[in-house]
């Protein structure tokens, strides 16, 4: 009892052809069974394996802590019984934070949005965080209080390639919801860079500040409905920026990353 022991199997994907099911890049699903008695009273004992990190905190030792979302501490329970993916291609992951609050000069819950934050039902934040080392994503994900008119509040989006071929063309649209207010001139980029590091925020031709009823981008999510980025009973709210790597123009080679951020304004 409390005893624990690893073993890891190489497989070797033959995507020779075109009968590979499913087509390439995956994902391909793969789960472990474990079996066993119990020796004094010979009943059967099994469990699934989980698609999560068996040891977050580094090292060889699982975290045993049934209340952390990347515990083994349970067994047999729906929500640890998640089959393991592997996609032979590109993989795109993003991960967006709030990096910064400010009540006129004020700068709010400067602690929280300087560390990283968990959140709940995300796997690709606990990713991030492991192949940056700790080091990223910083942010929260929803602030501590309630914000006030007038706060300007900072996103950071982190877009990571989690995958083994380069992710090429990335297109990015993030289209603010009602009635916040894009403030014009704060869209920066930072990357690509190669992980664990973030390169420094800066300019970029790449990015656009979209007004309120401006035409979407084909590849932007029509959230209104209306074809046009929303707008509301503010006529300078909603908006948004549009990041095109298209033509060439930004590509993530495999565990490289990049990021871009801007800020709203609180009506």
């Amino acid at each position: 009892i409390g005893e624990f022991a690893v073993y890891e199997v190489t497989v070797d994907v033959n995507t020779a052809g075109n009968t590979v099911q499913p087509q390439l890049p995956g994902p391909f699903n793969n789960q472990t069974t474990a079996e066993g008695l119990g020796i004094t009273s010979n009943l059967p004992t099994d469990d699934l394996s989980n698609d999560i990190n068996p040891f977050p905190n580094g090292g060889t030792v699982p975290d045993p802590v049934a209340s952390d979302p990347n515990s083994n501490a349970e067994a047999n329970e729906p929500a640890e019984n998640i089959v393991t993916p592997a996609v032979l291609g590109s993989d795109l992951r993003i991960v967006k934070r709030i990096t910064q609050v400010t009540r006129g000069t004020t700068v709010l819950f400067a602690n929280e949005t300087g560390q990283f934050n968990d959140q709940a039902g995300d796997n690709n934040d606990n990713l991030l965080f492991n192949r940056s080392a700790g080091a990223l994503p910083l942010g929260i994900v929803d602030t501590p209080t309630a914000l006030e008119s007038g706060d300007v509040v900072e996103y950071t989006a982190y877009f990571f390639n989690a995958g083994v071929a380069t992710a090429e063309n990335i297109q990015l649209c993030d289209v603010i919801r009602i009635p916040s207010i894009l403030n014009a001139g704060t869209s920066e980029l930072a990357g690509p860079n190669p992980l664990p590091n973030l390169a420094l925020f800066g300019p970029s031709a790449l990015l656009s500040e979209e007004a309120p009823l401006a035409p979407l981008a084909p590849f932007c999510e029509d959230i209104a409905g209306t074809g046009n980025f929303p707008s509301g009973s503010i006529p300078e709210s909603g908006g948004g920026v549009v990041l095109d790597g298209s033509g060439g123009n930004l590509n993530l080679a495999p565990d490289e990353i990049a990021a871009f951020r801007f800020s709203i304004r609180v009506p």
